[in-house]
């Protein structure tokens, strides 16, 4: 379990300078579909913290009782607010919600001792 920990975290650290190596895009960089009728970077890297929300807020602390794990949201809806928000908002500011949101997970994953 420990080694899985420091892996996850590892990972979200690598997460973390990846996000802040694409500060380089041109805002057309940012905004083009990786393919046609696909997300932009921005859309891509934008619903991502909603994810990461959720797994903290709503699995992660589940994992170490009996209780249910809660229903999850409806991936569509989630995925389509979330993409429409980075749509709208500066690059920086995306980037911004999706580092806060990475450390967040972080430190969610540094209180598990089981």
């Amino acid at each position: 379990m420990q080694r899985d920990k420091i892996y996850i975290i590892k990972n979200d650290e690598r997460s973390i300078d990846w996000i802040n190596d694409l500060r380089r895009l041109s805002e057309n960089q940012w905004r083009m579909a990786i393919e046609p009728e696909k997300w932009s970077v921005a859309e891509v890297i934008g619903h991502l913290p909603s994810w990461d929300e959720f797994v903290l807020n709503h699995r992660l602390p589940f994992l170490f009782t009996e209780e249910p794990l809660p229903t999850g949201p409806d991936a569509a809806q989630l995925n389509k607010m979330a993409a429409k928000k980075s749509r709208e908002q500066p690059m920086l500011a995306t980037l911004t919600d999706f580092i806060f949101h990475e450390e967040s997970f972080t430190s969610g994953h540094t209180t598990i001792d089981r």
